[in-house]
């Protein structure tokens, strides 16, 4: 199938002009548009969709359609997700996420970083060696 001078064509069938598709579509009600959201973090969020008779699995984490003669969308509901997390960056290579930290000298209370109106304002000791500071 391919589009040609504003037709669908496909070979052994007459061509379909888009008017003619897209009043058919509306008429009986079937899918006239989509509206996804991908998301990718070190690989992309896929899972299974079915959508009329047929399921179908997309590199997508959602999915609506509006079906000719509604105004209304239609969510689909994703099955058999595979999702990933921010660690999924670094699966297979070798690296992997830790904690660590610097020794505390005293209290260990976060500065206050908003000034007036929670505008920002410098941080007194930012540019100070972790040594020297505080926490």
């Amino acid at each position: 199938m391919r589009w040609e001078d504003g037709k669908l064509v496909s070979d052994g069938h007459a061509p379909i002009p888009l008017p003619v598709l897209a009043k058919t579509a509306h008429e009986k009600g079937l899918v006239v548009s989509a509206m996804i959201h991908a998301f990718f973090s070190g690989r992309w969020v896929e899972a299974d969709y079915t959508v009329g008779e047929e399921t179908f699995r997309w590199q997508i984490d959602a999915l609506s359609v509006r079906r000719g003669g509604r105004q209304d969308r239609d969510l689909i509901d994703r099955k058999n997700p595979k999702l990933y997390t921010v660690e999924s960056i670094w699966e297979g290579n070798g690296q992997s996420f830790g904690r660590f930290g610097l020794p505390c000298r005293g209290s260990c209370q976060p500065p206050d970083r908003t000034g007036p109106a929670g505008r920002s304002r410098s941080v007194p000791g930012a540019r100070q060696s972790p040594a020297e500071r505080p926490c």
